[in-house]
């Protein structure tokens, strides 16, 4: 039986920012686009994507998140406690632009894009 959810814990270069909702991931670096013929034998485009994640963070006090914007390469990673599943991202960057519910404290619009990817078990 397959288990998922649970408490996470996310770092970058070992700084913690707290996920408010569950990481998405996308653990391929290919975007593979299907090509129909004129004859309708089918083919593959293959293009390079990088290996991303799209996290909703916590807006806390001591985050400042033009920096966290601005800088990088950083290495990621996303710790599933309940799984016992490690996610690594390395030389990720944070793109989009950070949206911060101030009702709530919610952070939404970031997504992340790296170098490499590995998940493994704890």
């Amino acid at each position: 039986m397959a288990s998922f959810g649970g408490e996470m814990r996310f770092t970058f270069n070992g700084a913690p920012l707290i996920l408010r909702a569950a990481i998405k991931t996308t653990p391929s670096n290919t975007e593979v686009e299907g090509i129909v013929n004129q004859d309708n034998s089918v083919s593959a485009s293959h293009k390079p994507s990088g290996y991303g994640f799209e996290p909703t963070f916590e807006d806390a006090a001591d985050v400042d998140w033009d920096a966290i914007m601005r800088n990088g390469p950083f290495n990621v990673s996303c710790i599933e406690d309940h799984t016992g599943t490690v996610h690594t991202w390395t030389g990720a960057l944070f793109t989009g632009r950070p949206n911060v519910d101030r009702g709530t404290g919610e952070v939404t619009g970031i997504q992340g894009l790296a170098r490499s990817y590995r998940k493994s078990r704890a």
